[in-house]
């Protein structure tokens, strides 16, 4: 659950700041920059917002005692620096999805360089993202090139849920299966299946049935809402619960030849409707630094458990 943080927390440099706003569907803390951008983001960012996410602090931290859903601590910050350097220092990890994974890839970057203090160049090598925003099979020459020298050590998380779903028809879910499946038996090079992840898709902030992304109606909270339900939220077009739903069912049969893991972000994230965007996308800094830390955790779990 979201928690009021009690004890001390890396304090984010103005430098480490600057790094978050080179993402620019992710500042929520200057009214300027937002203008800039369209005047909803400004109205939300008045209105809807939690004061912690207005002042690039977001106050709330992720707590749960189930495997599936720790994060890795980041209270003690030379614990947390000394824990992540030794999960990553064999490893890269390659992020493939949309618009959301591009934000998640530049809060990694910036973690990397400004908390653990890597190189800009050592970082690009560490941390690499991949745009697919439909399916795998369309752009295999690209994801397959961007996985050419990769290792049996590295990770790979990948999600396209904003763009398949109620848009492409009411036989959305049919496709969306075979989307899942085709994923199944892409060729991800030397990564084992035991390293790819499947992140499932955060709900939209827009009121059920009013607007999307591209429109001037949402709906938020000033502070996480750890009873917030999935029928409350979608907009237009709601289908983000049925696609989690059908994602579990088809990469988690039994009768796969092959297995991948669930990196489960969507319900830490239905609660924060104080931190979005725009409704769709997340304010960084916010929540979206947990997704990185939830899959250390996993990183970490799973090294103990091989030198075990």
């Amino acid at each position: 659950m979201w928690v009021e943080k009690t004890n001390a927390q890396p304090i984010i440099s103005p430098e480490h700041l600057h790094c978050l706003d080179r993402e620019f569907q992710g500042n929520c803390h200057s009214v300027e920059s937002n203008l800039k951008r369209n005047s909803t983001a400004e109205y939300r960012h008045t209105i809807f917002n939690s004061p912690g996410i207005l002042a690039a602090n977001d106050q709330f931290t992720w707590q749960s005692n189930h495997p599936l859903y720790a994060v890795m601590p980041n209270n003690n910050l030379e614990e947390y620096r000394a824990r992540l350097s030794n999960v990553i220092k064999s490893r890269r990890i390659f992020l493939i999805g949309d618009s959301l994974t591009r934000q998640w890839y530049q809060t990694m970057k910036c973690e990397l360089m400004h908390v653990l203090g890597l190189s800009e160049k050592e970082v690009m090598e560490k941390i690499r993202w991949q745009r697919c925003t439909n399916e795998l099979r369309r752009q295999r020459k690209e994801i397959q090139q961007k996985l050419a020298d990769a290792t049996v050590n590295d990770v790979l998380v990948f999600n396209f849920g904003h763009h398949v779903g109620l848009k492409n028809g009411e036989n959305w879910k049919t496709k969306y299966e075979k989307i899942l499946n085709d994923a199944l038996s892409f060729d991800f090079g030397a990564i084992p299946d035991e390293n790819i992840f499947f992140r499932t898709t955060s709900v939209r902030h827009f009121l059920r049935g009013y607007g999307d992304w591209d429109t001037d109606f949402t709906a938020g909270n000033t502070a996480p809402d750890m009873y917030a339900q999935w029928e409350t939220y979608g907009g237009n077009m709601p289908e983000q619960p049925d696609q989690n739903l059908i994602a579990f069912s088809t990469l988690l049969k039994s009768s796969n030849q092959r297995s991948f893991q669930i990196l489960d972000t969507s319900p830490l994230m239905l609660a924060r409707g104080d931190a979005t965007f725009d409704g769709s996308h997340f304010c960084l800094p916010g929540p979206v630094d947990v997704w990185s830390r939830m899959l250390y955790a996993r990183l970490e779990a799973q090294t103990n458990s091989t030198i075990s």
